[in-house]
């Protein structure tokens, strides 16, 4: 049984109805904002409760064609999966085709009327939710997003010079990283941009763009699993977790072991390491140009030795040692600036390895020994 919801929004309101959904946006009941008043039998009948009057319900199969026996008055509402308005006279049957933005698409063959105008090299332009209409949404048929933890969310936002600048970006349920500048001008919107690198990189990001004006799109993440596509070069299988699963981008040495805390997956091929050595291109998950994974924990930058100093009860003590800084948000500004250089100019890693030191910290990721 659907029960009414406790609040409606404008919109709801004066369209006297409030609709529920799933976590795809799909329509499941439209619900009248207007109760019915249920009585029972005894004469005269006595008002018993109010009960919600619900004017459809339908349930989908994967990509969105309505259920056999679980749907009822469903053409008195447009719109279904996935939000999108559904287009019946096209094939007859409510519920087996539907429009957006940027398509047309059959919900029985899951399959685009026409290619994508923002697709991905390593996706069918036809393909409709990256192959997965089970996890995975695309409101306008553009892109599709996926949900994410606290600790990317934390990732996400650390990523701002202070906590006002990071209320400036948000990250919705499905994952989709917007900026909200709200009334702001377009001067003081780049004034911000311009005195903090980390809110420009979020901006870079979800603004990415080819050298063509094709969008580009990104995922992030700290944990699996990561779907990513296997390698360029080879058939071997892909990481499915943070453990050290052979020895190549972003191994860590410490004590003579190989640890993985990172993955940085593009289209664009690897290349040589910063020792000289060629390394598979580990490829993003499908319908991504990159994609940075970055295990949760502390990491330490080693600096190298140098003289500090410290008080000691009365006496004043100079030494020289070891010296390390731990910054997590360095990291996480790092790998995602190096896979945005990676996939949008397509630079090898080195190059881009090499222009994210320049442009931000001048520092060796590689010296990062992880921690938990």
């Amino acid at each position: 049984m659907y029960t009414a919801k406790q609040t409606y929004s404008e919109n709801e309101i004066k369209l006297n109805y409030g609709v529920e959904t799933n976590h795809l946006g799909n329509v499941l009941a439209t619900i009248s904002a207007r109760t019915r008043l249920i009585f029972d039998n005894s004469n005269p009948p006595v008002y018993q409760y109010r009960e919600a009057d619900v004017l459809s319900v339908s349930d989908y199969e994967p990509g969105g064609f309505p259920t056999p026996g679980r749907q009822f008055n469903s053409e008195s509402y447009r719109f279904g999966h996935n939000t999108q308005e559904k287009v019946d006279e096209w094939n007859g049957t409510t519920g087996t085709h539907y429009t957006a933005l940027y398509w047309e698409y059959d919900s029985r063959l899951i399959w685009r009327q026409t290619p994508d105008p923002k697709g991905s090299a390593s996706v069918s332009p036809y393909a409709c939710f990256g192959g997965n209409p089970i996890l995975y949404s695309d409101v306008l048929g553009d892109i599709w997003d996926v949900g994410t933890d606290d600790q990317t969310k934390s990732d996400v936002k650390g990523l701002a010079k202070n906590k006002n600048n990071a209320k400036l970006i948000n990250i919705d349920d499905n994952g989709r990283v917007s900026l909200d500048f709200g009334k702001r001008s377009p001067k003081r919107i780049d004034k911000l941009l311009a005195n903090d690198e980390g809110l420009k990189l979020v901006s870079d990001l979800v603004n990415a763009k080819d050298d063509k004006g094709k969008d580009l799109n990104f995922f992030y993440s700290t944990s699996a699993p990561f779907d990513f596509c296997g390698y360029k070069e080879n058939d071997d299988a892909a990481p499915t977790d943070f453990s050290a699963h052979k020895i190549g981008e972003n191994a860590i040495d410490k004590n003579g072991e190989a640890s993985i805390f990172s993955y940085n997956a593009s289209l664009t091929t690897y290349g040589t390491d910063s020792k000289g050595i060629t390394r598979n291109t580990l490829l993003p998950k499908a319908g991504y140009n990159g994609q940075v994974a970055i295990a949760p924990g502390k990491p330490t930058l080693y600096l190298g030795y140098g003289p500090y100093k410290y008080i000691e009860g009365n006496a004043l003590i100079q030494n020289t040692g070891p010296m390390f800084k731990t910054s997590r948000s360095d990291i996480v500004k790092h790998e995602l600036r190096e896979n945005l250089i990676r996939s949008q100019s397509g630079m090898n890693y080195n190059a881009a390895h090499e222009a994210t030191e320049k442009m931000y910290f001048g520092f060796d990721v590689t010296k990062f020994i992880w921690g938990k």
